[in-house]
């Protein structure tokens, strides 16, 4: 028969065995839940990435379009601009010499 110092040892061995089988098992858990947290982390980052450089390309998509109606309409007007002054030298020329001529003999 044990005496009770050696059953108060044995209960303590058998918590110090229960403890370390408890540290063990929280020490796996949280490195399990910190490689867990990583992962989302990661995967977090990877989409955010995504999504910016997707939102960055449509805008500058958005861009691209916007420039290129401001340069149609652009070209547009100077080419309205360019057919009516061809219109009017077409139209005025010889009056316009003949005006330049007068101004010249009469100043």
């Amino acid at each position: 028969m044990d005496t009770p110092i050696e059953e108060v040892i044995s209960e303590l061995t058998k918590i110090d065995g229960a403890v370390e089988k408890i540290m063990t098992t929280v020490n796996k858990e949280r490195d399990e839940y910190n490689e867990n947290i990583e992962k989302k982390i990661k995967k977090f980052d990877e989409d955010m990435e995504l999504n910016i450089k997707q939102e960055l390309s449509r805008y500058e998509k958005s861009l691209r379009d916007e420039n290129d109606t401001g340069i149609k309409k652009l070209e547009e007007s100077i080419n309205r601009d360019i057919a009516r002054l061809s219109d009017a030298y077409e139209k005025e020329h010889t009056k316009w010499a003949e005006d330049i001529v007068n101004d010249i003999i009469k100043g």
